[in-house]
């Protein structure tokens, strides 16, 4: 998945369900998904930062340089982008102890039976993927944001629309 997405959709997601979030600190901590994906351009592709040790040290290092609330939602980052790269070829979850890829692929039938099934892939035998920074997919989903974010505060963006139009800018 792409890198802007691995930020927005945990993003927004947590900016919706706690509004009461402490903002700055909830945009500074979902970088963490976009330095998850810098070894990328390393052959420890889905590996080096893609795993529970990575995110455990991280939080560890997060709990002493800022506080206790920063670890959660270092946690919750991490974990969302480990989520969200589940699908084949999978994420080293238990590297470097164990070194297989754990995979996740999710399917709805024409019968609208929803399938999950799990998987385990050798690292050695995956395919190097090509990563885009933003593909049809994202587009598609922060387009669908967008119009979500548009129909929950419709309100307040019809009155902010509403006090420009007769305000007189004068210099």
């Amino acid at each position: 998945m792409e890198p802007i997405v691995h930020y927005l959709i945990p993003l927004v997601f947590l900016l919706v369900v706690f509004p009461k979030v402490n903002k700055k600190l909830a945009f500074s901590l979902a970088t963490l998904t976009l330095i998850m994906d810098f070894e990328y351009y390393t052959k420890l592709h889905r590996q080096l930062t893609h795993n529970l040790l990575f995110l455990i040290i991280t939080s560890i290092i997060i709990y002493f340089l800022i506080n206790k609330e920063a670890v959660y939602l270092s946690i919750y980052f991490i974990g969302s982008h480990l989520i969200l790269d589940s699908a084949y070829p999978g994420t080293a979850l238990l590297w470097p102890i164990y070194n297989k890829a754990f995979y996740m692929t999710t399917e709805l039938t024409s019968n609208f039976i929803f399938n999950i099934k799990f998987g385990i892939a050798d690292l050695t035998l995956r395919k190097p993927t090509i990563s885009y920074i933003i593909g049809t997919e994202s587009i598609i989903f922060l387009a669908l944001i967008l119009i979500l974010l548009l129909i929950k505060y419709r309100k307040k963006i019809i009155s902010i629309i509403n006090q420009s139009r007769f305000k007189i800018h004068t210099f």
